[in-house]
């Protein structure tokens, strides 16, 4: 071939044929650019080991004006590299995320979302499993836009999206309301729910999970204790909880009563409050 001819070895000048064009007399090279798709279809695609172009070779062939689209197509299917989404065309970019022909790491998917803004064209990247794993692997933190879409998408796996969010990522500064309760309780354990006004409001209806986030922030829940208003599911919850004894005995007198039910756990947690010797009777509230 032209390349070996130029003292390029026979199997490099297959397996990298693009790239090593650039050793080639420009000559050669203008001649390959103006009848790409000739190149493309007669030569590049007819070569098995082509598909093992570097990434750096596919992205310039992509990058050629004229190529035809649906050859461009056929190059991303059958190569074995990675791409990155800023070095090819955007028409490629829907091709690129149904082969699964990306480079996966937080830039890549950050530029594709700066230049685009189009999240469900990329949500079903953080639907793959083995996307999320890599990712995780280099938890950091992120562009907030991304951060804010990757909190919410309640389309993401409970497992993945475990594996995937935590405190390294950012700070989450809308709560997300598309999410599965699971989800919100990983948010919770991960320290990335502030106890706030605003957060408890955010889990009204749910009882246990705010008592988890009481449980996870109990430092600022303790520094106003009698400033929240427990509702007797939370109060249940928070006597069978991991807080301190003394903070259950204060709710528990700030309450004055509570329904035991069959709930034998709960009974148990409140003998021993009232059987402790700081427990006093007159101490409940009279309300």
């Amino acid at each position: 071939t032209i390349l070996a001819w130029h003292g390029m070895k026979a199997d490099a000048a297959q397996s990298e044929m693009f790239r090593s064009l650039k050793n080639a007399p420009p000559s050669v090279f203008d001649h390959v650019e103006k009848h790409i798709n000739d190149f493309v279809k007669n030569c590049f695609l007819e070569v098995d080991s082509t598909v093992a172009e570097p990434r750096e070779g596919v992205e310039k062939l992509l990058s050629v004006q004229g190529l035809e689209e649906n050859l461009g197509e056929r190059v991303i299917e059958r190569q074995n590299a990675r791409l990155r989404f800023l070095h090819v065309p955007k028409h490629y970019w829907a091709t690129l995320v149904e082969e699964e022909k990306f480079v996966i790491d937080w830039q890549n998917f950050e530029e594709f979302l700066v230049e685009t803004v189009d999240f469900p064209q990329l949500a079903s990247v953080f639907q793959s499993h083995d996307v999320v794993s890599e990712l995780a692997k280099d938890r950091k933190e992120i562009r907030p836009e991304l951060f804010g879409l990757l909190v919410n998408f309640d389309e993401m796996g409970l497992e993945s999206y475990q594996m995937l969010i935590g405190p390294e990522l950012g700070t989450i500064t809308e709560f997300p309301t598309a999410i599965e309760r699971d989800k919100k309780l990983h948010l919770i354990r991960a320290g990335m729910i502030e106890l706030s006004k605003d957060a408890y409001v955010w889990l009204e209806g749910d009882p246990a999970l705010r008592v988890a986030l009481i449980e996870k922030q109990f430092l600022t829940f303790q520094e106003n204790i009698e400033d929240w208003s427990i509702e007797e599911k939370e109060l249940a919850g928070l006597l069978k909880s991991t807080v301190p004894q003394d903070a259950k005995r204060k709710l528990l007198l700030k309450a004055g009563t509570i329904e035991l039910g069959e709930d034998v756990e709960l009974h148990k947690n409140v003998v021993r409050i009232l059987a402790n010797p700081e427990t006093a009777i007159d101490d409940f509230n009279p309300d």
